[in-house]
């Protein structure tokens, strides 16, 4: 029986859910994650390193780590934030290991296979392009915020908060890493999110070579938060989209999806 192959798109909290859940089941899993990550420890060591953003990296490994006896000791430790410490002080351990890794290696892609094989990962984990970029979005009104991370907290001030994005785009342009148009062209299914629309899921979809690749895969599933009402779903609908429908959230200190019901979903859509 040939394996069933399984890329899943995206990046943040959403991808390392799903990523989580699917790595139960006897599957090939890709994780593709953006890399216009600009904030926290990630934005810090891009600058002082000119290296790519290893946070959205460091979630996918940790989510594929198949060390089952030191999977939670291994979490703690690569997502650990030092509280102090001139330097220091913010920055991720795992953040900080991928950027010795890539001093060590040379090469940014290297480094995350090279961490790959320190966490004995179950599938493969690819930086969607080696190119250095940043996320741009315009607003309705035309002016321009420059940053993952200042499009997110644009949320939390009130000069931009009630203006929508027009659209969003890349700069300088990127290309796609060689390795995830194979993979998504020989892939069962491409999984894309769940995420924030704007800053985990279209920076993936921007890199040139990626929506070229998606047109020849077999099938592609979109995660997304919610539809907002029934008039967008009903537009999705039209369009030739097959919606599919259910709760896949978990209730906890904070609203994560569940990973278990995410992978349930995607493990029944391949058996179709």
């Amino acid at each position: 029986m040939i394996q069933k192959r399984v890329v899943v798109i995206g990046g943040g909290t959403g991808t390392y859910q799903v990523l989580v859940g699917l790595k139960k089941y006897p599957i090939e899993i890709s994780a593709v994650v953006a890399m216009s990550d600009s904030g926290g420890s990630s934005g810090r060591l891009r600058k002082e390193f000119s290296i790519l953003p290893p946070g959205d990296v460091r979630r996918a490994l940790l989510a594929l780590s198949n060390l089952p006896l030191a999977r939670k000791t291994l979490e703690k430790l690569f997502n650990y934030r030092f509280q102090e410490g001139e330097g220091l002080k913010g920055h991720s351990l795992g953040n900080l290991l991928l950027a010795a890794l890539t001093q060590i290696t040379g090469r940014e892609d290297l480094a995350i296979k090279e961490a790959g094989r320190i966490l004995a990962v179950s599938g493969f984990v690819y930086p969607v392009t080696l190119d250095k970029t940043n996320l741009v979005a315009v607003l309705r009104n035309g002016k321009r915020i420059y940053g993952e991370t200042n499009i997110d907290l644009r949320w939390y001030g009130k000069k931009f908060a009630k203006i929508p994005i027009k659209k969003v785009y890349l700069s300088p342009r990127a290309k796609a890493y060689p390795e995830i148009k194979s993979a998504i062209r020989e892939a069962s299914l491409v999984v894309i999110g769940p995420g924030d629309l704007y800053t985990s899921i279209i920076p993936n979809l921007l890199v040139k070579g990626v929506n070229e690749a998606l047109s020849t895969s077999v099938d592609t599933l979109g995660w997304y938060k919610k539809f907002h009402s029934e008039p967008v779903k009903n537009d999705v609908m039209e369009g030739g989209v097959r919606v599919i429908g259910g709760s896949f959230v978990t209730r906890g200190e904070f609203l994560r999806h569940d990973p278990a019901k995410l992978a349930k979903t995607i493990i029944k859509l391949l058996k179709e």
